[in-house]
């Protein structure tokens, strides 16, 4: 991640939020009621589309003709492994999966955010608040 443009890790992490709310909407048809103990999946699903916006309009700041978000990375390698298995997801196994995702998503924001200067302000922004609203509903957090 360390050699790529802003651009790129806005692509990137817009890439990722594609592939999570793909991922919430089938948990949503899949187990409608279903929640992580802080929030249902429906809440992380429009936490997801904002989060989305906010990242596309900072994006629509660099232009066109981006080259699209690269899919290799943590939080999709373990996404598609869980898809090959997605017939013997339950609520039992959907917690662990999902907490593990989310740790995944965060460390993702903290890698890009440690490049510090290298980031435009309005980027690093974005991402910072995204991050604490991520934390926020972690297991362990004070918030329900």
């Amino acid at each position: 991640m360390d050699a790529k443009s802003p651009e790129q890790l806005l692509e990137d992490i817009i890439g990722i939020l594609n592939n999570r709310k793909e991922l919430l909407d089938k948990l949503v048809k899949k187990l409608p009621q279903a929640h992580d103990g802080h929030r249902s999946f429906k809440q992380y699903f429009r936490q997801t589309k904002k989060f989305q916006s906010a990242l596309l309009v900072e994006l629509s700041a660099y232009g066109d003709g981006l080259a699209g978000a690269d899919p290799n990375n943590a939080y999709n390698d373990y996404w598609r492994n869980a898809l090959k298995k997605w017939e013997s997801i339950n609520r039992t196994r959907l917690i662990p999966f999902w907490r593990t995702l989310e740790t995944i998503l965060r460390d993702i924001y903290k890698q890009i955010l440690a490049r510090g200067d290298s980031l435009p302000a309005s980027m690093q922004h974005i991402l910072l608040l995204q991050l604490q609203e991520l934390e926020l509903a972690q297991p362990g957090s004070s918030t329900p």
